[in-house]
């Protein structure tokens, strides 16, 4: 049986990882107020007739790439929703 070598020339594959939490923006404060580095502040990825689902990626210490996001209904007739 042979170890497979680790090259450090070459992209190692890192882990992601997703939670849904129910309000993104409080989430993202807190996170951040503790260190957290998101790549972006909360945005809309998709948005469908019914709802949008919100979402914010950052990377924990170890690079593995990890995102929050919340899924909001919207009420009939509403242009949108924006929870900040």
């Amino acid at each position: 049986m042979s170890c497979a070598r680790r090259d450090p020339f070459i992209n190692v594959a890192k882990y992601a990882l997703g939670v849904q939490v129910p309000e993104i923006h409080a989430v993202f404060s807190s996170l951040r107020a503790k260190g957290a580095r998101f790549m972006a502040d909360p945005h809309v990825v998709n948005r469908t007739r019914t709802s949008e689902l919100w979402l914010s990626e950052f990377t924990d210490p170890d690079g593995n790439q990890l995102a929050l996001t919340s899924d909001f209904a919207l009420s009939a007739g509403s242009p949108g929703l924006d929870p900040k």
